[in-house]
Parts: structure tokens; C-alpha cells; sequence
């Protein structure tokens, strides 16, 4: 099932996400763990263009069940900077190891087909 997460912007950027644990912790690619701004560009989670629409998606990836902030930046240099880069959109969301379901004010929507909208 898809856990697709959307974004806007203006077309041509380059767009990435952090993922934020409601433990305080952010997710590396691969697990979870506590913040170390060495580490930021691990943080970042590409996000795909349609076209040159403006509008981008992420599948979100597997993580362990739980509610999650979504942070989505348009890129301003060659790599993913913290404090350099502008935040496009954010929400909340709880995963319950299948699917997204969106929680209280957010400027990053779900992909409405395919996830529960709350």
C-alpha cells in the first residue's frame, strides 16, 4: 500500500524531507536515532517532481509504528543544509505500519486515494 506524503513548491527545485519520531527522534534512512547535526544530510529524504509541476511526492519509508512530523525543505545549495534551507510544508501524521493517517493542521497533504485522511 502506498504512504505517499505531497508537497508544493516552485517547479524545478529540489525538495527533501526530514522525519521527525514524536520520541524526539529523526530518521536516518535506516532506523531512528537522536538528533546529531553532523548527520543532517542523512536525515533528508529526497522528494520527487511530477514533471515540472511544483508538486512532490515521498513514499513514506518503513518506520516503527508511531506519530510523525514531516518537515519538507526546498534545497538552496548542492547538499541538504540545516538553517540554509527554506520549509516549504510540515504535518503530522501516525503510521500504523501500513498506512498514514493525517493529524491536526498540516501543509503537506496525503495522497487521498491511496491513505486515510482523519
Amino acid at each position: 500500500m502506498s504512504r505517499r506524503i505531497h508537497a508544493t513548491t516552485d517547479a524545478g527545485n529540489t525538495v527533501y524531507a526530514v522525519i521527525l519520531a514524536s520520541t524526539g527522534t529523526f530518521a536516518n534512512g535506516t532506523t531512528l536515532e537522536a538528533y546529531d547535526a553532523e548527520n543532517w544530510a542523512d536525515y533528508a529524504v529526497s522528494l520527487t517532481e511530477y514533471g515540472g509541476s511544483g508538486m512532490f511526492y515521498l513514499d513514506f519509508p518503513d518506520l516503527a509504528v508511531g506519530d510523525y512530523e514531516v518537515v519538507a525543505y526546498k534545497q538552496a545549495g548542492d547538499t541538504p543544509a540545516e538553517g540554509a534551507d527554506t520549509v516549504v510544508g510540515t504535518g503530522s501524521f501516525n503510521y500504523d505500519g501500513t498506512k498514514l493517517n493525517q493529524f491536526g493542521q498540516s501543509d503537506i497533504t496525503l495522497d487521498i486515494d491511496e491513505t486515510t485522511v482523519c
